[in-house]
């Protein structure tokens, strides 16, 4: 250990250059880290949906629940299967084992659903995809005294137009009234032309279609066919013909039903923001985007969209995530400002104004070096992270503090600068490297924890052990080489040079509080517990039986 304290004493530049290499490689960095309220969580768990129109929950458990479970039961690498039977729609969930490979099993489920072969008439094709949690962001209420008509379609545009912004990409509807274009034909019609509702229903199925019809194939290339007369309003259907003859005589679907273009009767949910009928658009953030471009640009956009709404109408944006990262990022370079002047403020009490500085640097270097390794190890900037950053805060600069200390103490008996920093530094590297190790090994165990909550904690031991190592190394390489090369001389600035007289007197004073402290209390107790260790042992062991009594 003490080649590599004397080669960096040796070399400042090198020190130096080193330095500023891990605070710029961190500073670079942080721009290009994923920022998140919570960290994304691959869930290991496979949906398998299925579609079962005009069927009772009952039906779905027993048609299509049951047997996609009966089929996956005994599946390898299966730890849990649920599943969830609802109006029209079956959906079973399938836990697979800590260890499996997803994309793996989610072909191995994909197959063995593929291959029933027993479902019900009528019961379309289940769809096998892994469950993939995405996190909401901000909300926006679009709302007013207005129509339902009017306040879909203006949620629609206001929608279309939040996907359009550069930093999103999925937006969607808290919930949406659904459209419906009913036809209703009376028996006094059904009679009056000779009519069933079958054939009515056969006439509008041929006319409302969009299907593909097949290719041609020619000298110059190939020609899709496809049928495309869907019909989307109630205009459209009221020309479908329902009878014509030779004559040209023809009666259409207008003319015998009343057509409403509104919305389903069955739904009976209403959101209300502000007391006023509203829409809402749940705003995620998927994949690396950043959470705090997406809410800016989203409250921005809302902004300038209620300045062109009409009066009446309001558009709010609310719900913001991303307040919580801010709050946490504030949290942190507040307590990182406190943190960084106590330390300062404190050092400069017992040690030297310039040795406070050095040793006080360790800080925003160990934080840079903890950043720069943050993609290596795949941790993005979210809540756990910050908080783990705040954790680390007050220890981060222990290290350094024995090592500084230590080769003040080596300068003030006499030795040369460098000689003393390569002596002192050597002297305590092995208790200095193995007090961090241990508080590594402290928080390490929690790398072994498993499954979804092991994909959170990881964060924890992840940051601490990075800063941790940063810290160590800045403490035996580049501090000793600063303090090594550290000036005694008085500054030729005469404000400068009266007012350091004046806190050396001041330290002076506090140095002969703290000595007379020692001698007079501290160091009496300290010979008694020497030399009766039994009665001082009894009494700590007496603390701790109090302790867990108490």
């Amino acid at each position: 250990m003490e080649r590599i304290i004397r080669w960096f004493v040796n070399n400042s530049v090198a020190s130096n250059l080193m330095m500023f290499f891990i605070i710029l490689s961190g500073v670079a960095t942080i721009p290009l880290l994923k920022m998140e309220v919570f960290p994304d969580i691959e869930v290991d768990i496979i949906n398998v949906t299925a579609v079962y129109p005009g069927a009772t929950p009952s039906d779905v458990e027993n048609a299509v629940c049951v047997r996609i479970e009966e089929r996956l039961q005994g599946l390898d690498g299966v730890k849990k299967i649920t599943a969830t039977a609802s109006e029209n729609v079956g959906s079973v969930n399938v836990e697979i084992l800590s260890g499996q490979d997803v994309t793996e099993m989610l072909d191995r489920v994909k197959a063995e659903v593929d291959a029933i072969d027993n479902f019900p008439e009528g019961v379309e094709r289940p769809t096998v995809k892994q469950f993939i949690a995405i996190q909401a962001t901000i909300t926006v209420a679009v709302g007013g005294n207005i129509d339902d008509l009017t306040l879909t379609n203006l949620t629609e545009e206001v929608k279309d137009e939040i996907d359009g912004l550069p930093s999103v990409t999925y937006s969607s509807f808290v919930a949406k009234k659904d459209k419906e274009i009913s036809i209703e034909v009376s028996e006094k019609s059904l009679r009056k032309y000779d009519l069933t509702l079958g054939q009515i229903s056969q006439a509008i199925r041929s006319l409302s279609i969009d299907i593909p019809s097949g290719s041609i194939e020619n000298k110059t290339g190939e020609i899709l066919i496809r049928a495309q007369g869907q019909g989307y309003s109630a205009d459209y259907f009221s020309s479908i013909p329902i009878i014509s003859d030779p004559s040209g005589a023809v009666v259409r679907l207008g003319e015998i039903s009343t057509i409403r273009d509104d919305f389903s009767i069955d739904y009976d949910l209403e959101f209300l923001f502000n007391s006023k009928k509203s829409n809402l658009i749940t705003v995620y953030r998927v994949g690396n985007q950043n959470a705090i471009e997406i809410a800016n640009q989203v409250k921005d956009y809302v902004k300038l969209k209620q300045e062109r709404l009409p009066e009446g109408i309001s558009i709010t944006a609310f719900d913001d995530e991303s307040r919580l990262l801010v709050g946490r990022i504030e949290t942190m370079s507040k307590n990182a400002y406190q943190g960084l002047f106590l330390v300062v403020l404190v050092l400069a009490i017992f040690l030297k104004p310039k040795l406070a500085f050095w040793v006080s640097l360790g800080i925003p270097i160990s934080f840079m070096g903890g950043f720069w390794f943050m993609p290596i190890l795949d941790l993005s900037i979210n809540m756990l992270s910050l908080f783990t950053f705040i954790l680390v805060l007050g220890i981060v600069v222990d290290d350094a503090v024995v090592v500084g200390e230590n080769i003040a103490l080596f300068r003030e008996r006499g030795m040369e600068p460098k000689e003393a920093a390569v002596k002192a530094a050597t002297q305590v590297s092995t208790p200095v490297f193995f007090a961090v190790l241990t508080t590594m090994a402290t928080f390490s165990p929690m790398l072994a924890v498993e499954g979804q909550i092991g994909a959170i904690w990881r964060i924890f031991p992840l940051i601490t052990i990075s800063v941790l190592f940063w810290s160590l190394f800045e403490s035996l390489t580049i501090l000793p080489a600063h303090l090594a090369h550290s000036s005694e001389k008085k500054s030729k600035i005469i404000w400068i040079r009266i007012l350091s007289e004046k806190w050396e007197n001041f330290q002076n004073k506090i140095k002969s509080g703290l000595a007379y402290v020692i001698s007079n209390y501290y160091k009496p107790v300290l010979l008694k517990s020497v030399n009766k260790p039994f009665t001082f042992l009894s009494i700590a062991a007496s603390v701790f039986i109090l302790t867990i009594g108490i």
